[in-house]
């Protein structure tokens, strides 16, 4: 028989993002410290706080069980608590947005300070790259691609869509290593949809945000239970062949790469980066390139040392709807679809699309 699904193993954890929210449950791209990456983390424990059923219980008459039955549970929440071993002020922050930032005179991250109020509404996103043991060994895209963005083996991949920080764990200073412990519980619904970041593949192999949103309670995910309800989600659990992101100490920008698209007579496709400084990555040392990926399972690097000038592409297919998309750096990924025109003799031009 077939098989039908992946089955692995889960090993520790490679890395951890938070990204902040809105006081809606959305990505809060206003803000220029929107997200941090971190791998000095010991450990993390997701723990469901259940809403247990009643019980209903009636005796008849004679003193025997006549009614014997119980309600369904329900998952209020998942409590969240992640011992750190680094201390990164700025990630703290953002997981609590209370807390205040403490900066030196050059400006820098450098501490935090906790007061006695802690948000009930504004929140993180909290994902995790565990490691995958048993069944899902190395492998590689079947074609020999060697997409900067494809690792030598998969992860795993947990999300936590909407969490809200709660009052720190004790923390103890002692002959020893010291270390954090924060705190946090999801709530519903979310608002982070399919997500900013580049985390899984489309059909196509290309990284992709998430494949079907995050369900809000509304039946935006088309996923119900087997009762038939749009229950909102407190958490993703998947596998992943996207590289996780890499990790870096303080918060930084949320860099949505933004890029004007035209399609010429012959399938030609002229593409323009329109905020690269912000895209690229400013490391001295192995940068990352950006990465156009076209739609049609072809891929163009943009090194950073460039400009950001793409080199016009060419489909195999004209008259047809292909959709492109770029990636950041550091994995942030924006989407727009192209629509070829067909050979020169057909007089027909750009101005057919629709607009950038």
């Amino acid at each position: 028989m077939a098989d039908t699904a992946r089955c692995m193993s889960y090993i520790g954890a490679r890395r951890m993002r938070v990204t902040k929210l809105d006081r809606c449950g959305r990505v809060d791209k206003s803000t220029n410290g929107a997200y941090a990456v971190s791998s000095g983390f010991v450990s993390v424990e997701i723990a469901p706080e259940v809403e247990e059923g009643d019980d209903y219980t009636t005796k008849n008459a004679g003193g025997d069980l006549c009614i014997s039955d119980k309600g369904q549970d329900n998952v209020k929440w998942m409590t969240v608590s992640i011992e750190f071993c680094q201390v990164d002020p700025a990630l703290f922050t953002l997981m609590n947005p209370t807390w205040k930032t403490i900066e030196d005179a050059q400006g820098m991250t450098t501490g935090f300070r906790i007061g006695q109020a802690l948000s009930d509404q504004d929140g993180f996103a909290l994902e995790l790259w565990p490691k995958v043991s048993g069944g899902a060994g190395c492998e590689d895209d079947g074609g020999g691609n060697e997409d900067p963005n494809y690792p030598e083996d998969p992860n795993g991949y947990f999300l936590l869509p909407y969490v809200l920080g709660t009052a720190p764990d004790s923390w103890t200073l002692e002959n020893g290593a010291a270390t954090f412990t924060l705190t946090g519980r999801t709530k519903a619904p979310s608002q982070w949809g399919v997500g900013p970041w580049a985390v899984t593949r489309d059909e196509n192999g290309d990284p992709a945000p998430l494949l079907v949103p995050i369900e809000n309670g509304s039946g935006n995910s088309g996923l119900v239970t087997p009762s038939g309800v749009a229950d909102p989600d407190h958490f993703h659990a998947d596998r992943v062949t996207v590289a996780p992101p890499r990790p870096s100490c303080g918060a930084q920008p949320l860099r949505m790469p933004a890029f004007n698209r035209s399609a010429q007579a012959d399938r030609v496709v002229s593409l323009t980066i329109t905020n690269w400084d912000d895209i690229k990555d400013p490391a001295e040392n192995n940068p990352r390139p950006v990465v156009v990926y076209w739609g049609d399972g072809e891929y163009t690097e943009v090194d950073s040392s460039g400009d950001g000038t793409v080199a016009d592409h060419t489909y195999p297919e004209a008259d047809t709807t292909y959709t492109i998309k770029v990636l950041s750096f550091d994995g942030a990924v924006t989407e727009k679809d192209v629509t070829t025109e067909g050979a020169a003799s057909e007089n027909r031009t750009a101005s057919s699309l629709v607009a950038a």
